[in-house]
């Protein structure tokens, strides 16, 4: 498995991972959520076209779709247990950087040191 780069999760990040967690737990109380999953994504236009230059996609996978042998494959940042789950092309987008979050932006990488999105 390839090293994970170095990254860390703002505060508002960690409280948006909470909410969504608490949504899952609501929605589907028999399946929980069992994992994070980190991903590297880019917006589609209503055409169909890639624009923007990628952003981290966050979710979670249930306990019904998580298999045993994906354990193996478990991070941790922030005391946060995650899959991280991006091409090798682009992992070093998330090297020294910090997944930050604010309802205008989603999640969103920043410099580490850069003022939060709030």
């Amino acid at each position: 498995m390839p090293q994970l780069p170095h990254f860390t999760f703002s505060s508002h990040a960690l409280a948006q991972l909470r909410r969504v967690r608490e949504q899952y737990l609501s929605h589907s109380p028999d399946d929980p959520p069992a994992m994070l999953g980190v991903f590297w994504g880019w917006p589609i236009s209503a055409g169909g076209k890639q624009i923007g230059g990628g952003a981290p996609i966050i979710g979670y996978w249930r306990e019904s779709e998580f298999a045993d042998a994906a354990w193996s494959e478990v991070s941790k940042v922030d005391g946060v247990n995650l899959i991280f789950s991006v091409r090798p092309a682009d992992r070093h987008r998330f090297e020294g950087k910090v997944i930050d979050y604010t309802p205008e932006r989603t999640f969103f990488l920043r410099a580490n040191g850069e003022q939060s999105g709030r």
